[in-house]
């Protein structure tokens, strides 16, 4: 009868090891298949990090660009101010003398 008991034990426990071995093994592929998800969705971060750098090298440089082409145009502005307030006051000496031209003008047709 011990032999019996034993033997039913040990299909008891065979069935039991079965079972954690399937179990096991669910386990395992399941984590494998997280395994491979999680590794896709690295890949997937990868490239998306490497796109983002690329588009911020990119998009530094149009700003760097950017900022010499104003730094250009903030000169010729201020050149071309320079210019603008010497032809303002060239106008503004030719107005006066013409005034004083047609005052000289006016006093000579008096005189006349």
């Amino acid at each position: 009868m011990t032999c019996r008991d034993h033997i039913q034990n040990l299909r008891h426990q065979t069935h039991e090891l079965e079972l954690t071995k399937r179990s096991t093994q669910h386990l395992l592929k399941s984590e494998e298949h997280t395994n491979l998800t999680l590794n896709h969705r690295r890949l997937i971060l990868e490239t998306n990090q490497l796109k983002l750098h690329h588009r911020l090298k990119n998009l530094t440089g149009q700003l760097t660009n950017l900022i010499k082409r104003n730094q250009t145009n903030e000169r010729t502005i201020s050149i071309n101010l320079i210019h603008h307030e010497d032809q303002q006051s060239k106008i503004t000496a030719m107005e006066i003398t013409l005034k004083k031209m047609m005052d000289l003008n006016n006093n000579l047709e008096i005189i006349l």
